[in-house]
């Protein structure tokens, strides 16, 4: 028995005849060109006749690899609690850890819902050898990269692409070789129809292979996935004596029937708070920023406006 040329001794029993069984491992490294679709294999002795039982092919496909290392990840610029009005910045990143070079390579990722893109914050970080990195036009057809209000790479809604790898061009995406790799960035803000929510964000990078040509695609979603904080709304009830719209001394709810305060919005109620008996204090604690009806009433029946 050989590996590689040499005899194999890494075995029990080592006999250096094996009775008639007869096991070798060979490196066909280089013999075979890409593209071929045969090969002739020939048996030969120079002494005993053998009788070949099986034979056993192993190839190692040079391809590229784009999805190991594909990542997303999501930062509040501002940092603290995630609110309506802050900006989010979100960063893709991926090297090439195959064996062959990655063409075509383009990374498309849907504005999520509940915020909007930030107009002129498309930039490439990192890009691969020789191709142009910095900051690029919301624009199609005329850089690597832009934004787009409607993508059929994400169902019709609105979406960033990047074109990446040396020769892209504003219609397709160039080579990226094995060890290199790059990174893109882009901001979007908050909208207020986000609060009390999780925002999730999935970026796509699709290429082929330089030298199959086969197609590869492969997703990743933030990992930093944030939620948005509402805020409290809070008020006060008391008996308008005079009345002049102003609360005066001796106008305090201490001595009035229990009612409800009832948050209506589009007609519906989205929150009710009983009404403190002493001091007519109520709230509502994290309320999404938007327009609201507030309802005083004497029940706590959400049908009831």
């Amino acid at each position: 028995m050989s590996l590689l040329g040499s005899r194999l001794t890494q075995k029990t029993l080592d006999y250096v005849n094996q009775m008639a069984v007869d096991v070798d491992l060979l490196d066909a490294t280089g013999r075979l060109p890409n593209g071929a679709t045969s090969a002739t294999v020939t048996f030969t002795s120079s002494g005993d006749a053998y009788f070949p039982a099986v034979m056993a092919f192993a190839v190692d496909l040079y391809v590229p690899d784009l999805v190991t290392t594909f990542t997303k990840t999501a930062s509040d610029l501002n940092g603290g609690d995630l609110l309506v009005g802050d900006l989010l910045e979100y960063t893709v990143s991926f090297t090439n850890t195959g064996q062959d070079g990655a063409t075509n390579v383009v990374v498309v990722d849907p504005i999520p819902a509940g915020t909007q893109y930030v107009p002129g914050s498309l930039r490439v970080v990192q890009n691969a050898t020789g191709a142009p990195t910095g900051t690029f036009t919301d624009a199609a057809g005329d850089d690597i990269a832009e934004y787009s209000p409607s993508c059929p790479e994400a169902g019709g809604g609105p979406c960033v692409r990047f074109r990446l790898g040396a020769g892209a061009n504003a219609s397709q995406g160039g080579l990226i070789l094995p060890g290199q790799g790059a990174e893109v960035r882009f901001r979007v803000q908050v909208l207020p129809e986000a609060a009390n929510s999780t925002i999730v964000n999935t970026a796509k990078v699709s290429y082929n292979a330089q030298t199959l040509g086969t197609g590869f695609s492969q997703e990743a979603t933030s990992s930093a996935s944030v939620t948005v904080v509402g805020f409290t709304l809070a008020g006060q009830v008391y008996h308008d004596l005079e009345p002049n719209g102003l609360k005066s001394p001796g106008e305090d709810w201490s001595d009035g029937a229990t009612v409800w305060v009832k948050l209506l919005q589009g007609g519906s109620v989205v929150a009710q708070a009983q009404v403190d008996p002493g001091s007519g204090v109520f709230s509502f604690p994290g309320v999404a920023p938007g327009s609201y009806t507030l309802f005083l009433d004497n029940n706590d029946d959400p049908s009831d406006t």
